[in-house]
């Protein structure tokens, strides 16, 4: 996973809008952005990278015949994503194995990485993009305050810093949109939905 194309080839394999239909029955959207619309900062020319089967299974080759850990909480919704995933993986090439755990059990042992993926989510309950992106992207945040992807890029990092300290709700914007840009071109997540 510290090659893009890996992280790139996993998301293309995966076909967001079904899984928006049939876990979600439709009531939600398929995600661009770390952050949620509707909060502060959100940055709407971003686009989902979307579903691409032989590209994928192109970047995937890699994988061919390897079996990845899948983590997943034991609920319906999260159990039910985590096996069509595996299923649109598995029609790459790429055995997935699912974890399906009793969520105190799911946190200790996402927190270490111990898992290939995990499913998890995030809301940004203050409405503002600092929720939403530096207790899941800055490198101080590895582990239990929410960087379970242990992403880690200095610029990120210094932008979320900067955001933190500028009073300047415009430029707060801006800065919270270059980061959420960073991410997406990351390919570090792979980002399925929004709920309504």
């Amino acid at each position: 996973f510290k090659d893009i194309s890996i992280r790139k080839g996993i998301s293309l394999a995966i076909d967001k809008e079904a899984i928006l239909e049939v876990v979600l029955n439709g009531e939600g959207e398929i995600a661009n952005s770390p952050v949620a619309k509707g909060i502060k900062g959100y940055n709407s020319s971003l686009k989902n990278i979307g579903y691409d089967k032989s590209e994928a299974s192109k970047l995937l080759i890699p994988l061919k015949n390897k079996t990845l850990t899948l983590a997943t909480m034991s609920n319906s919704i999260d159990i039910q994503t985590a096996e069509i995933i595996a299923g649109y993986l598995k029609e790459v090439g790429v055995d997935i194995q699912i974890a399906v755990l009793e969520p105190s059990i799911y946190w200790v042992k996402t927190n270490s990485g111990e898992f290939d993926m995990f499913i998890g989510s995030w809301g940004s309950v203050t409405g503002d993009s600092d929720y939403a992106l530096y207790p899941t992207h800055h490198s101080n945040a590895f582990g239990p305050p929410g960087n379970r992807t242990f992403f880690y890029n200095k610029q990120v990092d210094n932008l979320l810093e900067e955001a933190r300290s500028t009073l300047d709700e415009n430029k707060r914007e801006y800065i919270y949109q270059k980061i959420q840009e960073i991410i997406v071109d990351n390919s570090s997540e792979v980002m399925l939905f929004y709920r309504d």
